[in-house]
């Protein structure tokens, strides 16, 4: 897996930058098409769902409210017959007693009466004891209502605070048919509390055509009716009569969810029966899928349309780019001649070609400066290399005649020879081109005490540098071409002969040190002093160790910051300025 995901990076690192542009673009839009499509689908579906759940309710509430009509309607009808003179006649005497038989008669009108009210009533009875009943309406060999009463009754559950219960079962007509009986208990009138036997209606299955299976869309609401306990009172199929609903049923109305089952359920008014209804939460939002796929259909189509603009944007945005690349690709093969003069694209492309234009030739002008600098340094390394081959020879020599000198008892000549071969051997220095400034102060006594020996003491050199300063590393030959200027230009054949003197210091600076060398000589005019200070960069190979090549080579060494600045001094005379890095 990793294998192959590196390997589909390599290939995308691998593929040109408009490709990669278009690519980008492509993902992007797909993600944020499916990310809306998600949450247009999400939202969609939850809404569908609502509102066919709004349905739901709205169903399970008219069913809820038709059940506790319907029941109410024969309750006040078994209720109207309590008071019933015939009925309570009939109830409290007995057989054989006066006005029992009128009682009777006039409790069978009754209930004739009530019978006819109702065209879904199999039958209605009062029952006064076991044998002894008044029965109006089906055949009551058909609905075994002697044999079945003491069954069902026994059976039936309490609908509500008051007496009445009702029995929903096939006792009374078997052979799955299934009707409704209400039992209302009727009490003595003039004693209270004391029952003294039961009314009883039966009504066919039609009377609860209410709680037939409702189409919603193209879903089917199953309706139940459940009690307390969650047992399936009244279910149209029949088979799960006297089943248990796992979830509890409290309150006045609540939601569940089971098995991809969304379930709801309502409490009949004034009772302890509730309407259970049943719906496959799929089904809620099946028949909404027609407008779900044109929405995804409008959302594709948008898609496409998008990617299509996006890669021709790609393309357009990126033909300077492309532009550009050639150009780059005939500089690559060395072509730095190349220039870009297109103003097709806009500002933008404009700006980017002028860089382009302009970075051209600044490479052009480094490589001219890099090849000038390479011939300086070639240059000056030439001329250090044949400063140092000429004394080479000569210092072996004049180490010979010192000795000779010596042994002739001329400590002059001693003098003067070792002191012309220390400064041979410093600007021999093995090949090196940085050395200790100790050894460059060494180097400027020798330089300086053979000057003095042949201009009879031109100059008194006083070098004011603390040993802490004497590991500073320095160009060799640094200093004597400034002492030869300070000598020759200052000093010797004018009236300072003999009372010459330069002054060597170091001081600390922001980029490094100063190494300055002062001198009371004749001076120089100030556009003098401001004309060396611009041409001290120019290089000039005709001369070997001249002050230009001494400030050419500290540049070259260390960089343009470093370097030489000449100034008057507080003595009449020149002040030169050497900035140098400095201890690391």
């Amino acid at each position: 897996m990793r294998y192959a995901f590196c390997k589909m990076a390599e290939k995308v690192r691998s593929l040109p930058l408009n490709k990669k542009i278009k690519w980008i673009f492509i993902i992007v839009i797909l993600l944020v098409s499916g990310i809306f499509m998600t949450i247009a689908a999400f939202f969609s579906v939850s809404m569908l769902t609502e509102r066919s759940k709004d349905l739901t309710r709205a169903n399970i509430e008219t069913v809820t409210q038709g059940i506790g009509d319907l029941v109410t309607n024969f309750e006040e009808t078994l209720k109207s017959l309590i008071p019933d003179e015939g009925i309570q006649a009939y109830l409290t005497s007995e057989r054989g007693q006066d006005g029992y038989e009128r009682a009777e008669t006039a409790s069978r009108r009754s209930l004739k009466l009530a019978s006819s009210l109702k065209d879904n009533i199999n039958f209605i009875a009062l029952y006064k004891q076991p044998g002894t009943y008044i029965y109006r309406g089906a055949a009551i060999n058909k609905s075994k209502f002697s044999s079945e009463y003491d069954k069902d009754l026994a059976q039936s559950i309490p609908w509500g605070k008051g007496d009445l219960s009702v029995s929903y079962d096939d006792s009374y007509f078997g052979e799955d048919s299934y009707t409704l009986t209400f039992y209302q208990p009727v009490y003595d009138m003039d004693v209270i509390g004391k029952e003294i036997g039961m009314l009883c209606i039966n009504v066919n299955e039609g009377a609860l055509g209410i709680l037939k299976e409702h189409v919603i869309g193209d879903s089917v609401l199953k309706l139940y009716l459940a009690d307390e306990e969650g047992t399936l009172l009244l279910s149209s199929d029949k088979e799960e009569i006297g089943n248990r609903i796992e979830q509890a049923l409290d309150g006045n109305s609540g939601t569940w969810n089971e098995k991809n089952q969304f379930y709801i359920y309502r409490r009949i008014d004034n009772s302890k029966v509730y309407v259970v209804g049943e719906i496959n939460n799929g089904e809620l939002i099946y028949y909404n899928i027609l407008t779900l796929s044109l929405l995804f259909l409008t959302i594709l189509l948008i898609l496409v349309v998008v990617l299509f603009l996006a890669a021709w944007a790609v393309r357009k945005t990126y033909e300077p780019l492309e532009s550009l690349v050639g150009y780059m690709e005939r500089v690559s093969k060395g072509n730095l001649d190349v220039r870009i003069d297109e103003k097709k694209y806009g500002p933008d492309f404009i700006t980017l070609s002028l860089g382009f234009n302009h970075m051209l030739d600044n490479i052009n002008q480094l490589m001219e400066q890099v090849k000038t600098e390479q011939h300086e340094s070639a240059q000056i390394k030439l001329n250090a290399l044949q400063a140092q081959i000429k004394p080479h020879f000569l210092y072996n020599a004049l180490d010979c005649i010192r000795w000779q000198a010596l042994s002739s008892g001329n400590a002059d000549l001693a003098l003067q020879v070792k002191a012309l071969a220390g400064y041979y051997r410093t600007s021999l220095s093995r090949g090196k081109e940085l050395i200790s400034l100790e050894e460059e102060l060494e180097c400027a006594q020798n330089y300086m005490l053979l000057q003095n020996m042949r201009y009879d003491h031109v100059a008194n050199l006083q070098i004011l540098v603390d040993e802490n300063w004497y590991d500073v590393e320095i160009p060799k030959m640094t200093l004597q071409p400034l002492l030869e200027n300070a000598i020759y230009h200052g000093m010797k054949g004018g009236k300072m002969q003999g009372q010459g003197m330069i002054l060597l210091r170091v001081e600390n600076a922001a980029d490094g040190i100063v190494l300055s060398v002062s001198d009371n000589g004749q001076g120089m005019e100030k556009e003098m002093i401001e004309e060396m200070n611009r041409s001290i960069s120019v290089f000039d190979e005709s001369f070997g160790y001249g002050v230009r090549n001494v400030n050419r080579r500290i540049e070259l060494i260390y960089g343009s910051p470093y370097g030489l600045h000449y100034e008057k001094n507080e003595m009449g005379g020149i002040t030169v300025l050497i900035l140098l890095p400095g201890k690391e």
